[in-house]
């Protein structure tokens, strides 16, 4: 009867129309592998060839002859975080936990005392740029360099790994490679934008839109008259917000005659931005109302699509992972449904995907979390005083965060 899946229960009080019971089976695999399996806190033990030796089972592997019923699974590791499940095993059936993820349980390094600030990692991997302090920390030396300009503006990554930033293009790598291009046009310039596949650098000056093209030396205005919020060029397209009396309009223009092409009609309470890391889409943020806007670029006409009491989000080709406060959940961006991941007692503020792997970083004020994505599993990595900024270089697994742990506060590094 054993070897038919069948088992004796003996569990009191005894009930005789149960005695006789069909069992499931568990299978179950973690990365890394080799992990201890518990089930209601025992230790599984392999009894298959040599019932009095004590071995234990180790993931990957299937234990058989489970009786139905909720257990707890707990998975452990030596250098990892437990992993715990709530799972029903099945009479004749196969419960299946595979792909779970284990995380190093490691202290955080520093790597810069500094005030908080906030940080973006090159798409190289390679570099750390810290917004606040205007500093840019090369990650393989851990040197630093400090950046020279005065104004307090947002910097950006280009895909070719040199930094833009208040109309200056860093290298990071050699410092006489650094181009000043505001130092070129002249002051009043502002609002830079470079567009790597043509060579341009794009820049506001008052009320109208400028192109720089650099390989051919030439300046040139795109459209002006207006009072522009926000613009952003893509493909043949500038797309630009502007204000007209008490209306908040989007518009698109033709790059090569700036003929205005379509539009729509924003809320006139809000503060937008364009956001650019929404592949297939022209996206648009209200950080004052928490509400984001997507737009098919062809034809703003049709209107968007509202995703409101969004805080932060991360996207790949399909689907939109999102918060608001306490809450994560995944946006399918062709069926525009939204579904709730799961909901947390400490606030939310940053998530970082990595998709590839199907887990979720994200950050409270004081907690660095994982979120195995598949079974809502989440886990603990680390506890501070104060917690900002995370970002995440996934071909090393090292997660980057600003963090104050006791009197130093600075840029710290952990190892998943």
């Amino acid at each position: 009867m054993y070897a038919s899946g069948y088992k004796f229960n003996l569990s009191w009080p005894l009930k005789f129309n149960r005695l006789l019971q069909k069992t499931g089976m568990l299978a179950v695999a973690t990365e890394p592998s080799r992990s201890l399996i518990y089930l209601n806190d025992k230790l599984q033990k392999d009894l298959s060839l040599k019932p009095w030796k004590k071995d234990y089972l180790l993931t990957p592997t299937k234990i058989k002859n489970i009786l139905p019923g909720e257990y707890e699974l707990r998975l452990e590791q030596a250098g990892y975080w437990p992993y715990k499940q709530r799972i029903f095993i099945n009479s004749g059936e196969t419960t299946f936990v595979e792909d779970v993820n284990l995380f190093k349980e490691n202290i955080p390094l520093i790597i810069l005392a500094t005030p908080e600030s906030d940080i973006a990692l090159s798409p190289d991997k390679k570099h750390l740029y810290l917004q606040t302090a205007k500093k840019i920390i090369t990650l393989k030396t851990e040197q630093i360099r400090s950046l020279n300009f005065t104004e307090t503006v947002k910097g950006s990554w280009l895909k070719n790994n040199k930094l833009l930033v208040a109309g200056t293009i860093f290298d990071p790598n050699k410092e006489n490679n650094d181009v000043n291009y505001a130092a070129l046009i002249g002051t009043g310039a502002t609002n830079w934008y470079f567009e790597e596949a043509t060579e341009r650098l794009y820049y506001q000056n008052r009320n109208s839109l400028n192109r720089l093209d650099i390989n051919k030396k030439a300046n040139s205005s795109l459209i002006s008259g207006d009072d522009y919020l926000a613009y952003l060029p893509r493909g043949e397209r500038l797309f630009t917000i502007i204000k007209d009396k008490n209306q908040i309009r989007l518009q698109a223009h033709s790059l090569k005659d700036s003929k205005l092409e379509s539009e729509s009609v924003l809320p006139s309470s809000g503060h937008y931005l364009f956001v650019n890391d929404i592949p297939n889409f022209l996206a648009i943020y209200d950080d004052q109302n928490r509400t984001l806007y997507i737009f098919a670029e062809d034809n703003l006409n049709n209107g968007s699509t509202v995703i409101r009491n969004i805080k932060n989000w991360a996207v790949n080709d399909k689907y939109l992972v999102y918060t608001n406060d306490f809450e994560i959940y995944i946006f399918n961006l062709s069926s525009s449904r939204a579904d709730l991941v799961t909901r947390r007692s400490e606030e939310i503020d940053k998530i970082i995907w990595n998709a590839a792997s199907n887990y979720l970083i994200f950050s409270g004020p004081t907690t660095l979390n994982v979120l195995d994505f598949k079974n809502g599993n989440a886990t603990l990595l680390f506890r501070a005083e104060k917690i900002a900024s995370p970002v995440f270089d996934e071909k090393n697994n090292n997660l980057y965060f600003w963090a104050k742990i006791g009197e130093q506060t600075g840029v710290y590094k952990i190892l998943l």
